[in-house]
């Protein structure tokens, strides 16, 4: 982890949230990070039935690997997390899901744990990360999930920064390491100029073309 050991210790600025009718407002990057109504169908619709993951996860496959971009509330992973275990009733496997999200502005807990409230349907996933819940410090951290066969790793980091540390990682294990799925999500590209940037455009695409990415779903209508 280049990135991560070189400012080791360094904390990251979390997200300033306003409550604004009951809905997680960042007057950074001026939007809201979800709709009152209709929040997981649509992540339901974008990244779930996007990426068509139910289906794929019926390969014949021991570990799947997903990146997202901009973690955000962790609705997309709860969302995600939740069809997993389903799938692992249904196929009786031991396949393992590596779920890896990008966040540069992670929340407080106390914001989090507000907003794990609107979803009670993935309650015992979200306890579980809010015990877990780390700290506002620069690098990785990795949380498992061992009755879903899930772990959970957070890149607190710049975008840009988390990205070269994948590129260098992922050069240097390869042909076996490779991502299966990709959330590009966060804020338009109006409102968060820096994630969207060209710079990060390239290094995505050298990153789709050194893992060989089966789908890219990207989200800019929020």
């Amino acid at each position: 982890m280049p990135c991560a050991q070189l400012v080791k210790f360094k904390r990251v600025k979390q997200a300033k949230i306003q409550w604004q009718n009951g809905l997680p407002y960042s007057p950074e990057f001026d939007d809201v990070y979800f709709s009152i109504d209709g929040a997981v169908e649509e992540s339901q619709h974008v990244f779930i039935e996007g990426n068509q993951l139910v289906n794929d996860w019926k390969k014949d496959q021991s570990c799947f690997n997903l990146l997202e971009l901009g973690f955000g509330s962790g609705l997309n992973f709860f969302n995600t997390a939740s069809h997993w275990k389903k799938q692992l009733k249904e196929n009786s496997n031991n396949a393992r899901l590596n779920y890896i999200a990008i966040e540069k502005r992670p929340f407080s807990l106390k914001d989090f744990k507000r907003c794990s409230e609107e979803w009670p349907q993935f309650q015992s996933i979200s306890e579980h990360l809010a015990q877990h819940y780390p700290d506002a410090l620069y690098g990785r951290i990795q949380i498992d999930f061992p009755w879903l066969n899930i772990t959970l790793t957070l890149m607190l980091m710049p975008v840009e920064d988390a990205l070269n540390d994948l590129m260098q990682e992922f050069e240097q294990q390869r042909p076996n390491n490779k991502i299966d799925h990709w959330f590009l999500d966060g804020f338009s590209p109006s409102k968060n100029q820096s994630m969207w940037s060209e710079d990060n455009a390239f290094k995505i695409a050298a990153l789709l073309d050194r893992v060989l990415v089966s789908r890219l779903i990207v989200w800019q209508a929020r």
